[in-house]
């Protein structure tokens, strides 16, 4: 399998807040892409989520100010990979955009 790795730097943000955020948005983002069944599991001690299907493997591990993002992409998967970036972008925009000022 593919290696994927990425990471992401969101600054001001604690591994506890980015690890709840995290753990609390995982399974709406995977219901909008079409992975099949998949297995989550969440390790509150490490700051961590880890994530099986049947076309790719992955762990988020947060840290202070960043999240990264390691996956073993299936054949198919490694094929969309520009779309896997597109959608991590996305919903980190929509998961930790700032409201606005007013």
């Amino acid at each position: 399998m593919p290696n994927y790795s990425r990471r992401i730097d969101l600054p001001g943000q604690s591994s506890e807040a980015l690890y709840r955020k995290v753990s609390d948005g995982i399974d709406q983002f995977l219901e909008k892409i079409p992975v099949g069944k998949v297995d989550v599991e969440r390790d509150a001690a490490r700051r961590e989520v880890h994530v099986r299907s049947s076309l790719f493997s992955a762990t988020l591990a947060c840290g202070e100010q960043s999240v990264q993002f390691d996956a073993q992409l299936g054949m198919v998967a490694a094929l969309f990979r520009s779309h896997i970036d597109q959608g991590i972008d996305a919903w980190l925009e929509r998961a930790f955009r700032q409201p606005a000022a007013g």
